[in-house]
């Protein structure tokens, strides 16, 4: 059986890991951590009602530049409280928007990549969320 960090979610079954498919790395566990805070509505997690983004409830918010900053805003509050050790260095919307960048971005779909790095291990990834009514597929 190997060794794991933390089950891989959603649960599967794995003969290599045993009971459940395991996440190995420190990357690969971040990332789900991420993946969770990020789609986690707070309230919805018991004992810790501040806990999450709820990004699901920005789905039918008007795609403006205020919509954007308040997701950006909840995105880096969260990280910051509940992933210390996590750097948000870009959040990036469907259409290439930046953090930096005052643009109006497409109407028909919530799509956000968060690049983020790992100072402590000196590693970095770019999470992409793409987010719509008919369902929510990640990467």
């Amino acid at each position: 059986m190997a060794v794991g960090l933390a089950p891989a979610l959603p649960l599967t079954t794995d003969e290599e890991d045993g009971h459940f498919t395991l996440l190995k790395s420190i990357l690969q566990t971040t990332e789900q951590n991420l993946k969770m805070l990020i789609l986690t509505c707070p309230g919805e997690r018991i004992m810790d009602i501040n806990f999450g983004v709820g990004i699901r409830n920005y789905l039918f918010e008007q795609h403006t530049v205020q919509t954007t900053a308040k997701i950006r805003a909840k995105i880096l509050e969260q990280v910051s409280r509940y992933m210390p050790q996590v750097v948000i260095t870009d959040i990036i919307f469907d259409n290439g928007q930046s953090m930096n960048q005052n643009t109006i971005i497409d109407d028909n779909l919530l799509s956000i990549g968060i690049e983020y790095s790992i100072p402590s291990l000196v590693t970095g990834a770019i999470l992409t969320l793409p987010i719509s009514s008919g369902g929510t597929t990640y990467s």
